[in-house]
């Protein structure tokens, strides 16, 4: 079967499930698109348990197709899939971080880094873009791995990411007293959500974290602190710059996380209280 062939075959079947709620033709359909789907799955979050992802995602669809909510475009069924499989993955590769499942949270990382990059570039004249992005995935780690928080529903950690990021910015606009140069009610109209308003500083939990930060070892410190003051440098280039291959430097990263969230439990610190840091982990 040609390239084309195939495409026709796909469309057809997906306009016959989604039209007539056919089980059959949405079976065929499952079985045309599914090859692509892994493929698309396994570059983005390698360690993603296929089976599961093409299970969760096919009910997904179907769900879709029954409630008539998917949109009559020609031709668009599998990039409508691949988005739905790609949310899929970053989910459960979220959810596999709660277990210190450190590469899966490298993975979910990279697969959010560009939308949240994206929703903070309007604020780039008044904050440090890249310092509010490393915060922000800070505090998603310790999300991660506190048992209390399940996030629920599609796309729930990156729209619970933008929600955090947010709430940093507003952080920072109001520490360095530029809220002149940026609306905040911007933020509060968001449409990933309301964000929560700012508990009041805590001097002792940002010694806490200055601390724990000293107390790193010394391989992820020097990731994490690279991190933190990267400016505009990329992951790779800050990894070769310590001699690091991309997937250790981001596998130090994670393990910086760990240590600071256990670092800071055992001073007394609740993980919940990180999500309202008002002193951003910096060292020199």
């Amino acid at each position: 079967m040609t390239d084309s062939d195939r495409a026709i075959r796909l469309e057809d079947a997906f306009r016959r499930a989604r039209s007539e709620r056919n089980r059959q033709a949405f079976s065929e359909w499952v079985a045309l698109a599914e090859p692509d789907l892994r493929d698309r799955v396994s570059r983005v979050v390698r360690s993603a348990d296929l089976d599961l992802v093409m299970r969760e995602t096919m009910g997904r669809i179907w769900n879709e197709l029954e409630a008539g909510t998917v949109s009559s475009n020609e031709n668009a069924s599998l990039l409508f899939a691949r988005r739905i499989a790609a949310d899929v993955a970053r989910e459960d590769a979220f959810r596999r971080s709660g277990t210190g499942n450190e590469t899966a949270f490298a993975e979910w990382m990279s697969s959010v880094e560009f939308p949240l990059r994206l929703s903070l570039r309007r604020f780039a004249r008044v904050v440090d873009v890249e310092a509010i992005l490393q915060e922000t995935l800070v505090r998603m780690w310790l999300v991660a791995s506190d048992p209390r928080r399940i996030l629920q529903g599609p796309g729930a950690s990156l729209r619970f990411a933008y929600r955090v990021a947010q709430n940093v910015v507003r952080e920072e606009v109001r520490r360095n007293r530029v809220g002149r140069f940026v609306d905040l009610d911007d933020l509060e109209n968001h449409p990933e959500g309301r964000v929560d308003p700012d508990p009041p500083p805590d001097p002792a939990l940002g010694a806490a974290i200055v601390e724990c930060i000293k107390r790193l070892p010394s391989k992820p410190r020097q990731a994490l602190e690279a991190r933190l003051g990267r400016g505009h440098r990329s992951d790779r280039e800050l990894a070769s710059g310590r001699m690091m291959t991309l997937n250790t430097f981001l596998q130090n990263i994670v393990r910086a996380r760990r240590f600071l969230a256990q670092c800071l439990e055992s001073r007394g610190v609740r993980v919940s209280e990180i999500l309202s840091w008002q002193t951003s982990p910096r060292t020199s």
